[in-house]
């Protein structure tokens, strides 16, 4: 494999990894800055257009890969807003990820706490003075309906645990589901005091 192929596939890895999957005019466009980084002064017609048949190929072979992987089932937290009827600030991990990061825990969830998380969001909306998302972010992180995702590796299925608000969002259910990628996997939904309004220490 020649040394531009190699550097065309770690940066269309990354893309790809970034992105989940992407489509053929993205494909196209690096296939043809990668053809312009190369010195191909001194090939001939034929292996020019060989070896972008070969950047082709492998753009095609590898976006393949990243879509059969970007659909794994996942884990993490989320708010919701019942009045938007969406999630908002959704934070994700593949399921495989965080067995790897837990595996003597029996409920397996993202390392992310919710309450750290918020405060990120409130940090990012100060620098953009983005002022509707600072309003949000500066209340209490519990005082906006909440929820985990988890793993449940005895019962082998996920767990999804939110407050009661979520009577107010019926909708949200699906909603979770196909933003953790569940809708082929088995799962629960739960309402635990814990996520109700104004609950909760550190999730």
């Amino acid at each position: 494999m020649l040394r531009e192929e190699v550097l065309f596939g770690q940066s269309l890895y990354l893309c790809v990894k970034i992105g989940c999957m992407i489509d053929d005019l993205e494909i196209e466009r690096l296939v043809k800055l990668e053809l312009k980084k190369s010195d191909l002064t001194h090939k001939t017609e034929k292996q020019v257009n060989s070896y972008k048949e070969e950047l082709y190929l492998m753009a095609n072979l590898m976006n393949e890969d990243s879509n059969e992987s970007c659909f794994e089932p996942k884990v993490g937290i989320f708010w919701f807003n019942s009045n938007d009827k969406q999630l908002f600030d959704v934070v994700t991990e593949d399921l495989q990820t965080a067995l790897a990061k837990f595996p003597k825990s029996n409920e397996v969830t993202c390392s992310k706490l919710h309450k750290d998380v918020w405060k990120k969001e409130l940090m990012k909306a100060l620098a953009k003075k983005d002022s509707a998302s600072v309003e949000i972010h500066s209340k209490n992180y519990m005082d906006i309906p909440r929820g985990r995702v988890f793993y449940d590796k005895n019962e082998q299925k996920f767990i999804i645990k939110v407050g009661d608000r979520i009577d107010d969002f019926p909708e949200a259910e699906q909603v979770i589901v196909d933003t953790y990628e569940l809708n082929d996997s088995s799962y629960e939904l739960i309402k635990d005091y814990h996520w109700n309004i104004g609950n909760g220490w550190e999730m």
